[in-house]
């Protein structure tokens, strides 16, 4: 083959090659969202909302929302689709509601994925606690910590706290003292404390 021709076809494959690679569908979260979206703790029939942004490029379809999971009923997602303008999804807000249903912990699973694309996946978590349960909201507690595997509680009030493990399931709820409260937990490394509308993750 003429070596002026060969380079020629060389020339055309790598650039029909840069120009597929470059051409892959992507869908990407635009503001900082972990993999996990967790919602304060919500009165059973009020909700609450959290807003991130979506953007895509080389899509060949539309961008679908989803949400699937035991409690996915808990939790709902506007626009649950979204169709790009010539390939192109511009910014567009996305908005999560939470709407507990039951006095208890809440999770589900938001995919987002259009043909082609590697989906993207938030784990949605809440919690519903009873209209009847008066947390006080200007009692601060002191100090959460691990001690001897056990999740100790230095609080300035009689408050309601709730522990998780780390899949979202209920491990203890109950109302603290004030001074120094001690709550054993068993089987579990990692619990979430929720109490005073604040959570801390704890390492035992």
């Amino acid at each position: 083959m003429d070596y002026h021709l060969t380079k020629i076809f060389f020339l055309a494959l790598f650039g029909t090659c840069v120009q597929f690679l470059c051409a892959v569908p992507t869908v990407s979260v635009k503001e900082s969202v972990d993999s996990e979206l967790i919602f304060e703790s919500v009165t059973v029939g009020k909700s609450v909302t959290e807003v991130f942004q979506l953007e895509g490029l080389n899509l060949q379809d539309s961008v679908l929302l989803t949400i699937t999971g035991s409690n996915a009923d808990c939790f709902s997602v506007v626009p649950f689709a979204l169709k790009p303008v010539a390939g192109t999804l511009a910014i567009t807000d996305v908005t999560v509601t939470y709407a507990p249903d039951s006095e208890n912990a809440h999770h589900a699973q938001l995919t987002i994925m259009a043909p082609k694309t590697f989906p993207v996946t938030i784990t949605l978590k809440g919690v519903g606690v009873s209209p009847s349960v008066n947390i006080d909201t200007e009692s601060v507690a002191t100090k959460i910590f691990a001690r001897n595997g056990n999740v100790m509680v230095v609080t300035n009030a009689d408050q309601r706290i709730y522990l998780y493990d780390v899949l979202g399931q209920m491990l203890y709820t109950g109302i603290t003292n004030i001074g120094e409260n001690t709550i054993p937990v068993d089987n579990a490394r990692m619990v979430i404390v929720k109490i005073d509308g604040k959570i801390t993750k704890i390492v035992l």
